[in-house]
């Protein structure tokens, strides 16, 4: 709640600063949030926490660009689902103009969950119920109406249409033309997974770890 109340008197972009991988490193942190103060969350190479006055959590990923850009596919050639070539709906642009000014990119360390007050949401609809036309035209009249978060415990917001999604991605954070937020492409997903796999002895191809 400390944290909350700070980042909601952070106007301006503000820094952080600390030796925890063995050299000083500086990381901007956005108008409207704060570190968090939790032990474990307020270091560069532990994954910074940055925390807004909601409640919204999101982890510094540093990466340079040669590291962001790095494309791999490797999925896709066993996948006979797939009836044409996988292409990022977005362009990698978003995500490298971040890396290229800060040496990194900040990512949800929640997936997007559903708001408190967004009853009228079918967090997990059959099928059936999810391919009919009505509940598409629902769907997209609570993708208007509501902002996803990303806390902890809070329940997914699941079976999501594409363009819905990137909408709802894209009002996550807004922080007067300061700072903005995009749906993940695969560029940063890859980028998460090998700093992950590089600075711990998690598994990356094992959800438990």
């Amino acid at each position: 709640r400390l944290t909350q109340m700070e980042a909601a008197t952070n106007l301006q972009n503000t820094t952080h600063t600390d030796n925890s991988t063995g050299e000083p490193k500086t990381v901007t942190i956005p108008a409207g949030f704060s570190v968090s103060q939790v032990e474990g969350e307020n270091t560069i190479k532990d994954g910074l926490v940055i925390i807004d006055k909601n409640g919204n959590e999101f982890v510094w990923i540093p990466c340079t660009e040669e590291e962001y850009c790095v494309a791999d596919d490797s999925w896709q050639k066993n996948d006979t689902y797939l009836e044409r070539e996988w292409i990022d709906t977005q362009s990698t642009d978003i995500g490298l103009e971040s890396v290229k000014a800060n040496s990194g990119f900040y990512v949800a360390r929640y997936e997007a969950g559903i708001p408190e007050t967004a009853t009228e949401i079918y967090a997990n609809p059959n099928e059936e119920e999810f391919y009919n036309k009505r509940l598409q035209r629902n769907e997209t009249s609570n993708v208007k109406k509501y902002t996803p978060i990303s806390q902890k415990g809070k329940q997914v917001w699941s079976s999501v249409y594409y363009i819905n999604a990137k909408t709802l991605a894209e009002k996550m954070v807004n922080n007067n033309d300061t700072v903005q937020s995009y749906l993940i492409d695969s560029y940063a997903w890859n980028a998460i997974c090998r700093v992950i796999e590089k600075n711990t002895d998690k598994n990356i191809t094992n959800s438990n770890t």
